[in-house]
């Protein structure tokens, strides 16, 4: 490179934003355990050896708590489909070809997990990590390269994931109970230590 710096193939995302109206306070910085469940996701990544994790629409407080590095939701309110989106920016930004995304909300993911998403990734295809056969969004790797088609398709009005990677190559990897969100407090109940 010429400005001397080495640039990451791959960079870590953990979604940060959003109200968890069903889970009754913050998803991220919740105590499951022990520790703030967004904090497994961030773990996770560092992990599985990815040195540079974004938290994507989280605020300072949030940063410190779990350990990783701010970035501005360039979509707010849009849900994951806009966090994702800010992600592959960020990561373009960076340098970086792919970046691996997790919700913050997985109790049970472990860097192990991530192994075979990350073994799965092609250059223009993303790698989806699905749950008993359905894609768990927004868990997977994105490649930066996908950018431009998904700025296009969520400018044409795509909310959805179906609708942002129809057409798109997808690769879908199995990755059952580590990539099962939790969305009400009965779902941390077999984390809860004690």
């Amino acid at each position: 490179m010429a400005d001397g710096k080495v640039r990451p193939v791959l960079v870590g995302a953990v979604l940060v934003g959003g109200t968890s109206s069903r889970m009754g306070s913050d998803k991220a910085t919740l105590d499951v355990g022990g520790a703030p469940l967004g904090r497994r996701s961030v773990d996770a990544l560092t992990g599985a050896g990815i040195d540079e994790v974004m938290l994507i629409g989280a605020s300072e407080s949030q940063a410190s708590v779990l350990a990783g590095r701010p970035v501005d939701d360039l979509w707010p309110g849009e849900g994951p489909v806009g966090g994702v989106l800010t992600a592959l920016h960020a990561a373009f930004l960076a340098g970086a070809r792919h970046v691996l995304c997790l919700a913050c909300d997985l109790p049970a993911v472990t860097a192990v997990a991530l192994g075979p998403l990350v073994a799965a990734i092609e250059p223009a295809q993303a790698v989806l990590a699905t749950v008993a056969g359905r894609p768990a969004f927004p868990n997977g790797v994105w490649p930066v390269a996908v950018l431009p088609a998904l700025e296009d398709r969520f400018g044409d009005g795509a909310s959805s994931f179906a609708e942002l990677l129809d057409g798109i190559d997808v690769i879908e990897v199995e990755g059952g109970e580590a990539f099962a969100d939790a969305d009400e407090p009965g779902d941390l109940a077999p984390f809860q230590v004690g």
